[in-house]
């Protein structure tokens, strides 16, 4: 987490609904100042808010009965107040008839009939609960409302500002230097392949997953997808390969804050490769020793890579990797794979698998993962049986990784194939936003790959490779080619995050012979990105605004002023006077149209309530009373 080198003050979150966008990130003492003072600010105005009551108090006062009244001092002292309420009331209560049909003594409910008296009554308890839902009501309100002057603090999500920010790549000054020290590359799939480990999944270390704007990257799986490759070299067939993708997401999910941060999706398809005698023979090595050689393209001289054929009983347990990559629109590399293991503009991954003298607790059929041969113990064994891989050969997983920028979900988007275009499109290079969303997005795609995941961390990089204690190995997934394919995934996700956060922070910058190369021109994208921040906090401008200025309301309209012979008056009266009653008589026209609607409303609900409830009445009285009472009748005689 970040403590330092923050854009204070105020600024805008554009991944936030409108109503949440503006933030002012203050550090946590003087939020804390701002959230007590806003609570305090809220309490202020329960004497503003009973001056502005007394009047409707007043009125429901008048509907209580007079059994149930004493006499209350602050009502008599409301200053004529309660009478303009009355008035108020009045008005509005004249243009609601007693019934739609013009029977003005008895409102009918259904069968029964309300009586005046009852009508009278009901009006005095509504009174008298109005009362009470009030007085309670405002102080429950004005509680909570301080209490919840709490959430205008938000988050502590910021806008980094670092002084270090910049794109460093590996340039020592000495030529002889050159690819002898990729020492933060290594680091960076070090800890984009730890970060994955612990934050994605289902049950994430949450304690140490705070560290990037979204702790992970949403992505999808299809089992059975179709063979990446352009032969059919995929040894479950044309539809045996694993796919995983992230599909269109948001750039705002790696932090990006820009109105349009783009979208981008990241493919990764793998399956096991063919093995059969066309890509597979015995060889001679220099020191003479017999040796498989596989030949998928030129790497190592003629073939792609080499293992001894005979096994070693000095071995290391565990197992052994050979890694070779290539990008077809890139020169970097010197493996290019043959034509049939190509997958178009697709880069190429092919990891070279063997294992060395490891048990496991049961037979396994995985083509990288094997183990068929029963293990032979002396006579004396009493334990379970183990399995090994008695063959020397290695299994290949080869996986193609692709992945797009679109400016919109509908486009236009660009691929691996054509990403160079993008920079020539009038879209996305409109503005100088835009330019720093591209070049970040291509940044964090950078190293984003299969390759990019296991490149410097060869067989550690396995997942079986962490199960295996002496020369035994935990139990396997069925397919743990397909946990491996998931576990390099989720490392190229994770690498775009970290990618986005060694930019803005310049990660890099402490390392020797790395070098910033970001353009003059991009330099805004330095402040265009969020992290996660330590001992500040993000306060709601537009909550706190709305806060103060509807406290400034409050206090506003519940003043007196002197107006002619009366005594002071609320504000909010005189603008009920002057301004609203006035313009009422429309709102109120609608009041007789109201009442047929309430009165239907009535009659539908005491319909579905009162009927089912005489038709039980009737059944107790036929079948239970009627009974019981016959029975009490014999008992006394």
């Amino acid at each position: 987490m970040s403590t330092n080198f923050l854009k204070t003050g105020f600024w805008i979150d554009y991944s936030k609904a409108s109503s949440a966008r503006a933030q002012i990130l203050l550090e946590d003492y003087w939020a804390g100042v701002l959230t007590n003072a806003v609570a305090v600010l809220i309490t202020s105005t329960s004497g503003p808010i009973f001056t502005l009551l007394i009047g409707p108090i007043s009125f429901l006062w008048d509907k209580v009965p007079s059994r149930l009244k004493g006499r209350n001092a602050a009502l008599a002292r409301a200053d004529g107040y309660h009478e303009i309420v009355h008035d108020a009331m009045m008005d509005l209560l004249d243009y609601i008839p007693l019934h739609p049909r013009g029977n003005h003594h008895r409102i009918p409910l259904d069968d029964d009939v309300v009586i005046p008296r009852r009508r009278r009554n009901g009006i005095e308890a509504v009174g008298a609960g109005s009362l009470i839902v009030i007085f309670l009501g405002l102080l429950l309100a004005i509680i909570v409302a301080s209490i919840l002057s709490v959430g205008i603090a938000t988050d502590t999500t910021a806008i980094s500002n670092s002084p270090k920010c910049g794109w460093y790549k590996y340039d020592p000054e000495s030529r002889r230097m050159l690819g002898g020290s990729l020492e933060f590359e290594h680091r960076a799939e070090t800890q984009s392949a730890a970060y994955a480990a612990d934050c994605y999944g289902s049950s994430p270390l949450v304690d140490d997953c705070n560290k990037f704007y979204n702790q992970s990257i949403y992505y999808s799986i299809e089992q059975n997808a179709a063979c990446p490759f352009s032969g059919d070299v995929c040894k479950s067939g044309k539809r045996g390969a694993f796919k995983l993708s992230t599909g269109l997401v948001s750039g705002a999910v790696l932090g990006i804050n820009a109105v349009n941060p783009f979208f981008f999706s990241r493919t990764t398809i793998c399956s096991p490769l063919v093995t059969g005698e066309k890509y597979v023979g015995i060889g001679i090595s220099p020191q003479g020793e017999a040796q498989w050689e596989y030949w998928y393209g030129p790497s190592l001289g003629s073939y792609t890579s080499a293992n001894p054929v005979r096994v070693n009983s000095w071995e290391i347990k565990g197992y052994s990797t050979g890694i070779h990559c290539s990008n077809p629109t890139s020169d970097d590399g010197s493996f290019k794979p043959m034509p049939e293991f190509t997958a178009g503009p697709y880069p190429v991954t092919l990891i070279f698998i063997s294992s060395h003298n490891i048990l496991y607790y049961e037979r396994r059929k995985d083509p990288i993962f094997p183990a068929l041969q029963k293990a032979n113990f002396p006579p004396t064994y009493r334990g379970l049986d183990l399995f090994y891989n008695n063959s020397t050969r290695v299994g290949v997983l080869g996986c193609t990784d692709q992945y797009q920028i679109c400016i919109t979900k509908s486009g236009p988007c660009w691929d691996n194939g054509n990403i160079t275009k993008i920079f020539n499109d009038k879209e996305a290079m409109k503005s100088t936003e835009s330019q720093n969303v591209t070049r970040l997005l291509l940044l964090a795609l950078k190293y984003s790959s299969t390759c990019g995941s296991v490149q410097f961390r060869s067989a550690e990089a396995l997942d079986a490779q962490k199960k295996i204690a002496h020369m035994q190995s935990l139990p396997l997934a069925n397919q743990q080619w397909k946990v491996e394919a998931q576990s390099s995934f989720r490392t190229s996700l994770a690498r775009m995050q970290l990618n986005v956060f060694d930019v803005v922070r310049g990660s890099a910058s402490n390392f020797r012979d790395y070098r910033d190369k970001l353009p003059p021109k991009h330099r805004g994208l330095c402040q265009m990105v969020k992290i996660k921040g330590s001992g500040v906090k993000n306060i709601n401008f537009s909550g706190l605004l709305g806060t103060v200025f509807a406290v400034g309301i409050v206090w506003t309209i519940s003043r007196k002023i002197q107006t002619g012979s009366h005594k002071g008056r609320p504000v909010a009266v005189l603008i009920w006077e002057r301004c609203l009653r006035p313009g009422c008589g429309w709102i109120c026209a609608l009041f007789p149209y109201a009442s047929m609607v309430v009165h239907f409303v009535w009659r539908v609900v005491t319909f579905l309530l009162v009927k089912p409830l005489k038709i039980l009445e009737g059944f107790l009285w036929r079948y239970v009373y009627h009974d019981i009472q016959n029975y009490l009748l014999h008992s006394l005689r």
